[in-house]
């Protein structure tokens, strides 16, 4: 069931019920609430009649899901020939780090984000590739965590400001990997400081209910000076609830997002999948790629592949 902005606040639906009686109480349960506001878990409760006439469904008012439209001119049109890339970063070029650094501690992650020449990043004839693995020796951060057994990879632009908007639209065409521990990511972070923080995509392998095939999750952080003062997600989507094959992890596929003064709005394949009022007008965001690793210090990180496999990156502008 999906809510869209403006559509009506109540809804019907409709689930089988064995051998149900006559007068038997019956009670639904869901784990979280309706992402996007405060969850925890919801009940509801329910009377089987004994009359066959069904209760009249409400359908009126719903709109269909938006199409991917970007907004602004065309600014960075790159693909695994054209994209430019080095530790550092800069105009035009992408950097294999984080601005402040290789690690985040305050996520619990156990990869650190490797380098060029340890092959974090690679090109191949049709991709960029952002690799992780099992270091063959732990990497020491000296950032008060215990040394990071694995490689996560990245790639950011808060060193390009011509890659950087105010109001805009981003379009990511990747595979994503399916070994459990990765932690992929496509996302968005302002000039200055954090939060806030837009995340058009993350694939949490490490949480048990998360099919990395086909499962999708969006949030908006929003705070100051390092901070986080709240959080917006819709965690429990699926590919297939918007109509798209569940083949995350086998077939590249366009994550989209744009952001005007009213809205923030995530798509997938060209469907509206999120959409958020945008607390954050004014704004300048720079986007980033990555690969992070949450996987337990002594998982052998073998199963499947830990690469995302990065096709193109489009961005426009309109301001």
């Amino acid at each position: 069931m999906i809510f869209r902005p403006g559509d009506p606040q109540r809804a019907t639906v409709a689930c089988p019920i064995e051998s149900a009686r006559p007068g038997q109480s019956i009670v639904f349960r869901q784990a979280y609430e309706p992402d996007g506001g405060k969850r925890g878990q919801a009940q509801a409760s329910a009377t089987v009649s004994d009359t066959d006439a069904p209760t009249p469904p409400v359908t009126e008012g719903f709109r269909a899901p938006y199409a991917f439209a970007p907004l602004g001119q065309l600014v960075y049109n790159a693909d695994a020939t054209s994209i430019l890339f080095d530790d550092k970063g800069g105009p035009g070029i992408w950097s294999t780090a984080l601005a402040h650094g290789r690690s985040q501690p305050a996520n619990q992650e156990t990869g650190y984000y490797g380098t060029v020449a340890m092959g974090a990043v690679e090109a191949s004839d049709n991709a960029i590739l952002l690799r992780t693995r099992r270091l063959e020796k732990p990497v020491d951060a000296k950032d008060g965590r215990p040394p990071y057994p694995f490689q996560a990879a990245i790639l950011s632009a808060h060193k390009s400001r011509d890659l950087e908007f105010v109001y805009g639209s981003v379009e990511w065409d990747v595979k994503m990997p399916d070994r459990i521990g990765t932690w992929p990511g496509l996302w968005l972070l302002p000039r200055h400081g954090w939060p806030p923080e837009i995340d058009v995509y993350e694939g949490f392998s490490h949480n048990p209910e998360w099919t990395l095939s086909s499962s999708l999750s969006t949030t908006i952080h929003g705070g100051s000076r390092s901070k986080r003062a709240f959080r917006r997600s819709a965690f429990r989507m699926q590919m297939g609830d918007f109509g798209l094959a569940n083949t995350l992890t086998s077939e590249y596929h366009k994550f989209q997002v744009t952001v005007d003064p009213g809205w923030i709005t995530m798509f997938v394949d060209g469907v509206e999948t999120t959409r958020y009022a945008n607390p954050f007008p004014g704004t300048q965001w720079h986007p980033l790629m990555q690969v992070a690793v949450k996987a337990p210090p002594d998982s052998p990180y073998t199963q499947g592949t830990g690469d995302m496999a990065l096709r193109s990156i489009r961005i426009w502008r309109s301001q």
